[in-house]
């Protein structure tokens, strides 16, 4: 519900950016008439829950296509995405703190103590913009988008290739997750 309330509240409608300066105003009228944007905002609210509740997300205005379709054909990705960033969360972040515990007072503790202090301040989006720059565009050794090469083909082939692409997603995936399980974010909680 503060989705669709903090959608209302925005100003102009789905139909704003969408059209030019010469467009009929009949026919944004039309437009409006037909999503049902002229009635009442409790009315649009209830039609649209009735919708969603028997899986109807509605059209996209931008991409003209269902919501559950453009949602649905980036499941995969969002699924290789998570799974490799938990599997590096479990292999990397929580042995570390672990490590840290078990040699509290230690060189070892101190540096990754100053590692999540420093880092903990810092933004996920703000550290994924600077893998992407450091190691995408100023090294060159990954892709900066997409998520596989048209050209490959079969399914360890792919499956390397998916993996490669997603790099940088991970880094970016595994410091935020990794931020979750530091000393210092059970410190800050």
């Amino acid at each position: 519900m503060l989705v669709f309330l903090l959608a209302k509240m925005m100003p102009g409608d789905p139909f704003s950016g969408l059209i030019g300066p010469n467009t009929d105003p009949k026919q944004i009228a039309a437009l409006r008439e037909a999503a049902g944007l002229n009635d009442p905002w409790w009315q649009q609210y209830i039609h649209w829950i009735s919708n969603a509740a028997h899986g109807d997300l509605g059209m996209s205005y931008t991409m003209k296509q269902p919501v559950s379709t453009l949602i649905g054909s980036r499941m995969v990705n969002t699924f290789w995405l998570s799974l490799l960033a938990m599997i590096l969360t479990y292999a990397l972040a929580i042995p570390m703190a672990i490590s840290a515990a078990r040699h509290e007072g230690s060189l070892w503790d101190r540096i990754l103590l100053i590692y999540n202090s420093v880092t903990f301040g810092i933004p996920a989006y703000v550290v994924y913009l600077l893998f992407i720059f450091i190691f995408g565009f100023t090294l060159g050794l990954f892709p900066t988008g997409g998520t596989v090469d048209p050209n490959v083909s079969g399914f360890f082939p792919t499956l390397i290739n998916k993996i490669y692409h997603m790099i940088c997603q991970q880094l970016r995936w595994h410091y935020w997750e990794q931020q979750q399980f530091s000393p210092t974010s059970v410190l800050v909680s």
